[in-house]
């Protein structure tokens, strides 16, 4: 599948500012205390990862790589990334597909050490409903690098409001899309509902004694609805921060 040229500009633009920024971008995430990056997938993704990495879905696709497709309604048309949640997944997006799937889910952890060899595009948003493109497309520089891991942390009315740490990200459903394949040794940690425990073929998904499983994880527990706490992504956030 064909990248669009202007993802192309934007994935170079990426590239020279982790080799520009790479030491303000540690400095930013050391200061925020920002160690972990989280993925959610369909448990039967699994063997695919171990076996050849995380790839973009429009590279699953071409190479005929069979997959269960979790998010299907990308209307940015980012197709060649993968998508992590900074220090903390996307929990709204991660109970709505437990509803429509089932506890058929795992998360996966790995460290925010990534973001300085793989570059990516940061939305302090959520990125897949489109909301973001024309900004994108008029000011790149602002998902990129150490910019857009800032961006994440906009509003300090919101965050005051919501007592947030200073690893966590303003909106709930900010996302960092990374434009690599990744390797499944980066992978730190599992993150796995006790359901699915007791009934994995573990010697086959995991066959090395490395992944660190966490079968009691509150990633999973019942979501504790909460009145509106106006984390959600504003316009406004940008000028008053």
């Amino acid at each position: 599948m064909q990248e669009p040229r202007e993802l192309k500009e934007v994935l170079d633009l990426a590239r020279e500012s982790q080799d520009e920024e790479r030491y303000n971008l540690v400095g930013e995430l050391n200061r925020r205390k920002v160690k972990n990056l989280f993925h959610f997938t369909h448990v039967d993704n699994l063997e695919s990862i171990f076996r050849i990495g995380f790839k973009p879905k429009a590279v699953l696709t071409s190479q005929s790589i069979d997959f269960i497709e979790t998010d299907n309604e990308r209307f940015d048309g980012i197709t060649q990334s993968i998508s992590f949640s900074l220090e903390y997944p996307n929990e709204w997006l991660l109970r709505h597909k437990i509803r429509q799937f089932g506890f058929n889910f795992v998360v996966l952890q790995l460290p925010a050490s990534l973001l300085l060899s793989h570059p990516f595009l940061a939305f302090p948003g959520n990125a897949a409903g489109g909301a973001f493109l024309e900004h994108r497309l008029e000011n790149p520089t602002e998902y990129i690098g150490l910019r857009g891991i800032q961006n994440l942390f906009l509003s300090p009315h919101v965050r005051n409001l919501n007592n947030l740490e200073s690893n966590q990200p303003t909106d709930i459903q900010s996302e960092i899309l990374i434009l690599k394949d990744i390797a499944a040794s980066h992978i730190s940690k599992i993150h796995i509902p006790v359901n699915l425990a007791k009934s994995l073929n573990f010697p086959m998904l995991f066959p090395t004694p490395e992944y660190h499983l966490d079968c009691d994880c509150a990633f999973f527990r019942p979501y504790q609805y909460k009145p509106y706490d106006q984390r959600r992504f504003h316009a406004g956030w940008r000028i008053t921060s």
